[in-house]
């Protein structure tokens, strides 16, 4: 049997050996080149339906979730009467969907919400079509994740978020207004049949991507913001899924909220 001794020893001897080991290695370290990180390069591949006959490990790893996206985007969440087409500087779509947004802003907020605005280009599908409506269509019509927020505004401030919705044409907004565009500018403006005042305040819902400035509207990033700490696209979603369940068929109108003359 070994000692007790001779053990620690042999011990000492090891830890010897071990800083001698690690005392070169830091020298030889040293002596080394260093190098560092200069570039990163990042960028998406993209995987569609023909990769699974070329490479069967991907379709192998895809599969499962593919069937579980599949069967939550297939979900039918409501019924149009008809084809909801979106155009300028009206149409049943975005009149649709700006209506939502004012409604629901008032709901989850507790205001009076006296306008609501969508940038046009917030909604990314042409239309949507006659008849079932999937979970997956509402995705394709509002794929951002954005916020619902509330602004108070003045009106001389709400004076210029109209300058610049005449100035493009038009853009989804609720109800209340009625505006002309004379020469991409906005006239005859009011709001719940009176004319804007200057000196009023004004409660205006719209998507956080306009409030922080989306779309050349920098003067709104001084805004103080009131977030609803919900999704437009979950508002929409939860207005279909109501309608479905009081059988109701979602329907549009267009009511003149936004004119264009030459």
């Amino acid at each position: 049997m070994k000692s007790i001794s001779t053990l620690v020893a042999k011990d000492n001897t090891l830890n010897r050996s071990h800083w001698l080991i690690f005392l070169f290695g830091i020298t030889f370290i040293s002596c080394a080149p260093r190098t560092h990180l200069a570039t990163v390069h990042t960028g998406y591949t993209s995987i569609n339906e023909n990769d699974k006959a070329t490479n069967p490990k991907i379709d192998s790893i895809l599969k499962p979730y593919r069937a579980e996206l599949d069967l939550t985007m297939n979900e039918i969440v409501g019924y149009t009467g008809e084809m909801l087409p979106k155009s300028k500087p009206e149409s049943k779509l975005t009149n649709l969907l700006a209506d939502i947004l004012a409604t629901h802003a008032a709901k989850v907020s507790g205001m009076k919400v006296d306008l609501a605005f969508i940038n046009f280009g917030g909604i990314r599908l042409p239309m949507l079509p006659e008849g079932e409506i999937t979970k997956g269509k509402i995705y394709e019509l509002s794929p951002f994740d954005n916020k619902v927020v509330i602004l108070q505004m003045s009106g001389a401030q709400l004076n210029k978020l109209l300058n610049a919705v005449a100035a493009s044409g038009g853009w989804p907004v609720s109800k209340e207004l009625r505006m002309e565009i004379i020469d991409r500018k906005p006239a005859s403006v009011t709001i719940h049949g009176t004319p804007v005042s200057e000196n009023a305040t004004y409660t205006i819902a719209l998507p956080d991507y306009i409030a922080n400035g989306g779309d050349g509207l920098e003067f709104l990033k001084s805004i103080k913001q009131i977030d609803t700490k919900t999704y437009l696209r979950d508002a929409i979603l939860e207005y279909f899924i109501d309608m479905k369940n009081k059988n109701q068929i979602i329907d549009a109108q267009l009511d003149g909220r936004i004119t264009k003359k030459r």
